[in-house]
């Protein structure tokens, strides 16, 4: 048990004291819940949308995975980016956390797509604007300058150490390294393929990348619902770590994966 000197007794005593004499609850309700914007959360919660959904998983990135990295590793990690089509805002928030990262994805135009960002081809897609939302939401800051943006995106590219042909169907995902410590992947295995079966046996495969104590971050559809999940793989069935959103008001059930 925790021993409390007289001092500290009477300040936590005064505390009480003062919080008690000067909390308002109504003053409390006013402040704060007399206003709640529904055409916000009509756009980015219930609303079924890419940008919804964009929003959903630099969220989720931010305030799940990233701290949840930190923790987990000593040293920066090796993360996987798979499948990660022609996109790159979803590595704006973590590149800070990775020793490197891999980007994969199975088809060729998305990974030219990715090398022309890299190198500052003309006509590249322009992701700055995700850029300035992952820096405000690492800062819970509402604006990020042209310089903080530029700093993160040239970050991000030298992060990003290969680009290179994934396929979740084959048991080493066609990727030569082992295994990685992060894979971070979202709506690639359900979009991959209507097959149960056959989606079953990709995430067998991706979660066998893992290396031992890695961790895998990902979205995924089940039907209309969406998870947010984190795992870890710390031993064999992998371990459910958090679950973060689920897009329905039904209750959701979650079953623990099993490697056969």
């Amino acid at each position: 048990m925790q021993n409390h000197s007289p001092t500290s007794k009477s300040k936590l005593a005064e505390d009480k004291a003062h919080f008690n004499s000067s909390f308002e609850a109504r003053e409390y309700l006013k402040n704060y819940y007399v206003h709640i914007d529904s055409a916000m959360i009509r756009k980015y919660v219930l609303q079924r949308s890419a940008a919804s959904e964009t929003a959903r998983i630099m969220i989720h990135l931010a305030e799940a995975a990233v701290p949840e990295i930190r923790s987990m590793f000593n040293s920066p990690p090796v993360i996987l980016e798979l499948g990660g089509g022609p996109t790159l805002y979803q590595l704006f928030g973590i590149c800070d956390v990775a020793k490197e990262i891999h980007f994969t994805d199975f088809l060729e135009d998305n990974l030219r797509e990715i090398r022309k960002w890299l190198q500052k081809s003309k006509g590249a897609f322009d992701w700055s604007q995700y850029a300035a939302t992952a820096i405000m939401l690492q800062r819970d800051d509402a604006k990020a300058n042209s310089k903080e943006i530029f700093r993160l995106e040239d970050h991000l590219r030298k992060k990003i150490t290969k680009v290179a042909h994934c396929d979740i169907f084959l048991p080493d995902l066609g990727i030569r390294r082992k295994s990685y410590d992060v894979i971070n992947t979202h709506f690639v295995a359900e979009s991959a393929t209507s097959s149960k079966q056959a989606w079953k046996r990709a995430i067998g495969n991706i979660c066998r990348k893992l290396s031992s104590g890695g961790c895998l971050s990902c979205r995924r559809c089940l039907g209309r619902v969406v998870l947010t999940a984190f795992w870890a793989r710390n031993f064999l069935p992998l371990k459910f770590m958090n679950l973060t959103y689920a897009a329905s008001w039904k209750p959701t059930v979650f079953a623990r994966l099993k490697l056969v």
